[in-house]
């Protein structure tokens, strides 16, 4: 099972088709803003891998990533947004993302993107995975962005 939260309807979309077409057959759930999630995880529990979008309606900076990470301590979570990984990623990762990747990417990077952190949910040493990023190897290095920038 892997949760998309978006507050945009076309991205959802398109981060579900991605991710049907890596993962056929995987339950992909839909929420808008993090108090959708939050329900969705009372009734669901945590997901093998969370997507979040960093801007969203109730949520104020880094916090939605935070209280993902409190939430799923364990789970990869990837945040994508528009802003320039330069000006975002550091703090995503500090705040407990596993992955960053801009919106400017082209559909094969993020696929790729999504790729890299779905291979590490069928990882066994995952489930007993630190918070401690430095210890978090399947995460890149590098952001996912545009080859434009």
């Amino acid at each position: 099972m892997i949760f998309v939260v978006d507050d945009h309807p076309l991205m959802r979309d398109a981060m579900t088709m991605v991710l049907g077409r890596l993962r056929p057959g995987e339950e992909i759930l839909e929420f808008a803003c993090l108090g959708e999630l939050a329900t969705g995880l009372l009734a669901r529990g945590c997901p093998d891998a969370i997507f979040l979008d960093l801007n969203l309606p109730d949520a104020s900076g880094y916090s939605g990533v935070r209280q993902v990470r409190r939430q799923c301590p364990s789970v990869p979570l990837a945040v994508y947004s528009a802003t320039p990984a330069a000006e975002a990623q550091h703090e995503c990762i500090e705040a407990g993302a596993n992955l960053y990747i801009e919106k400017t990417v082209n559909s094969q990077g993020l696929a790729a993107a999504l790729a890299h952190l779905l291979k590490a949910t069928q990882r066994p040493a995952l489930a007993e995975r630190t918070t401690d990023r430095q210890h978090a190897h399947w995460r890149p290095a590098q952001p996912w962005a545009s080859s434009a920038a």
